[in-house]
């Protein structure tokens, strides 16, 4: 029962469920009044999970992350579903009439300029969503390693030939290394997968 309570309890837990929960919000099949349903939701699923830990394999903030990687997985697989069922229609913004202001609009003519970065991901961010980001970033380049960190400080600084000659490798060895970055920065809710 200990280890279940240093899990539930543990603040890095809360901080990673409240950014998972964010950024998932972000996504176009999710919607920000989501956020707590998805908080509690995971939360559920770590207190499900808890009594798995086992300290000995490895440390409870990697333990957190595995179960939250997870529990994101899971929700976005269904999401993937629903989409795909027969029964969900997608409708034209342009051809579906709504009411709007005692007019009859389409839809598409109703939406903010706000709607329109949201939707295309171009959203300017609060303080403290660019906090989150910025918690989230800083998460993830802890994750990899110094050699990983040289590496990708190297690229963003040149390009990935110039980085290959000072590392003296190939070109398509610092691809496959930053691919396998990659994965780190999309857990982490950056990239093509966080969208």
């Amino acid at each position: 029962m200990g280890s279940q309570t240093n899990i539930v309890t543990h603040p890095y837990a809360a901080t990673l469920i409240r950014i998972k929960a964010k950024q998932l919000c972000r996504r176009t099949d999710f919607t920000r009044c989501e956020v707590e349903d998805l908080q509690q939701s995971m939360w559920a699923y770590l207190v499900e999970k808890a009594p798995l830990y086992n300290p000995n394999r490895r440390n409870i903030e990697a333990f957190i992350t595995m179960l939250v990687n997870t529990w994101v997985a899971m929700e976005l697989r269904h999401r993937g579903r629903e989409k795909r069922q027969p029964a969900r229609r997608n409708a034209s913004m342009e051809r579906t009439m709504v009411l709007h202001e005692g007019d009859a609009l389409p839809l598409g003519k109703t939406l903010s300029e706000s709607d329109r970065l949201r939707r295309l991901g171009l959203e300017l961010g609060s303080d403290s969503e660019d906090f989150e980001k910025r918690e989230a970033i800083a998460h993830a380049v802890s994750q990899l390693t110094f050699e990983q960190q040289k590496l990708l400080a190297d690229v963003a600084e040149t390009n990935v030939v110039a980085a290959a000659d000072k590392h003296g490798v190939s070109p398509s060895t610092v691809r496959r290394r930053l691919n396998a970055m990659r994965k780190i920065f999309n857990n982490a809710g950056f990239g093509p997968d966080a969208r």
